[in-house]
């Protein structure tokens, strides 16, 4: 991320690289994170520092509108990582909540299960069996409604 600084327009002055590349008559406009912007004849063009003799760029490094500046970029950089690992935290501590909860639900929906299948066993076990009773009723065309009959019949003697 660049940032962007504001410094005074610089005299002309004339720069030359470390590969021995000269800029002649060029004025710095602004001073970047990695480098400057100069401005000449020749038109717009930006130096890295590394590519500047030591010296020349420590003197714009050290310009206190761009230390400032690159301090407080910085200072923002680091407030909002710090705000992102903060919502992240949230978001965990949050999906953890949800999944302790979903397991508690679970926990007791298979207990409630259990129980309702120990009634039913147990309902199971204490029911006479092989006896079958009820009643038949059969309608007819003309409306009327007549019992057939109700017989008890004892199961267990059927099937021997």
């Amino acid at each position: 991320m660049f940032v962007t600084l504001s410094a005074s327009i610089a005299l002309a002055d004339d720069f030359k690289t470390i590969n021995g590349k000269e800029y002649k008559g060029g004025s710095v406009s602004r001073v970047e994170t990695d480098g400057i912007v100069l401005e000449g004849k020749s038109g717009i063009v930006k130096v890295y520092f590394t590519e500047l003799p030591k010296e020349v760029a420590d003197k714009w490094r050290a310009d206190p509108v761009f230390t400032a500046d690159a301090a407080a970029e910085q200072k923002r950089i680091e407030a909002e990582k710090a705000a992102e690992q903060k919502a992240e935290k949230a978001a965990e501590q949050e999906r953890t909540e949800k999944q302790s909860k979903a397991d508690a639900e679970l926990k007791r929906a298979v207990e409630q299960f259990e129980v309702a299948e120990q009634r039913a066993s147990k309902a199971y076990d204490s029911a006479v069996k092989g006896t079958l009773s009820g009643q038949v009723f059969v309608s007819t065309k003309g409306g009327e409604n007549f019992k057939l009959g109700a017989v008890q019949v004892d199961y267990s003697l059927a099937m021997r």
